[in-house]
């Protein structure tokens, strides 16, 4: 039995003369195998290689990563701001990818910090490079600083901008009218419990009356002058005469 120490490593005895011998693997060395070149290269976040026929150990770098012992990391030499470095597959030197609307070497110009778009959003032209700005629905201007709406009271209503002429206009809310809305008929008319309408031509506000509830005003109650004690007063569907429904225990005793 072999009890050669050989560190792991295939231990071989010679034949004839029965002398114990280690047979290492490529690159590993001394009488033992104890000899590993790579044991004690540090190739930070590289590979050690130890060459086939010299047996000279070095260093593998992963792509833009350089150096002896892999200790420079190209990217660490460049400020890329907001934007991102990578390596050139070919060339091997670093370059910035900057994100949407900022260019630069080093990703260091924003041309959209030098404008204001108030309410509206800034966007760069890919070819000229020119910042300009995208204004909401109702805003316009180079820098989205002119608001027609400001400029007018819709009351109730609604202020929208004509997409022609940029002048503002005020939808009105049903029943409302006037330029600003401020035109409301039946404001000032008293329907009591009626409902009051507008006509949609001459705007004159007229009444229109519950079932049985007359009068231009929906004052006339014929149920308000009739006295059925108990009873219910019912107003007739088509003549609208009225008359009262007595309960079904004042009949009986009137009967008897």
């Amino acid at each position: 039995m072999c009890t050669f120490n050989c560190n792991n490593e295939l231990a071989l005895l010679i034949p004839v003369t029965y002398t114990p011998s280690c047979l290492c693997p490529h690159g590993i060395a001394g009488d033992f195998c104890e000899l590993d070149p790579c044991g004690i290269l540090d190739c930070n976040n590289g590979t050690c290689l130890i060459e086939p026929v010299s047996y000279n150990v070095s260093c593998v770098c992963p792509r833009g990563i350089f150096g002896e012992f892999c200790e420079i990391d190209s990217c660490s030499t460049i400020n890329c701001n907001n934007g991102t470095c990578v390596v050139d597959p070919d060339l091997f030197d670093p370059f910035c990818v900057c994100p949407q609307g900022e260019f630069g070497d080093m990703c260091d110009t924003n041309p959209c910090s030098t404008i204001n778009c108030n309410n509206g959003t800034c966007v760069v032209d890919p070819d000229s490079f020119d910042p300009f700005c995208i204004c909401p629905q109702g805003e316009f201007g180079d820098m989205c600083d002119m608001n027609p709406c400001s400029t007018i009271n819709c009351n109730n209503g609604t202020c929208v901008v004509d997409p022609d002429s940029f002048d503002p206009v005020c939808i009105c809310l049903p029943g409302e009218f006037g330029d600003m809305c401020d035109m409301n008929p039946c404001g000032t008319f008293n329907c009591n419990n009626g409902t009051c309408l507008v006509d949609p031509v001459t705007y004159t506000p007229s009444c229109l009356c519950s079932h049985g509830i007359a009068g231009n005003f929906c004052e006339l109650d014929p149920c308000g002058i009739l006295d059925c004690n108990n009873g219910t007063c019912l107003i007739e569907r088509i003549s609208y005469n009225v008359s009262c429904v007595c309960p079904l225990v004042i009949l009986v005793n009137s009967v008897k």
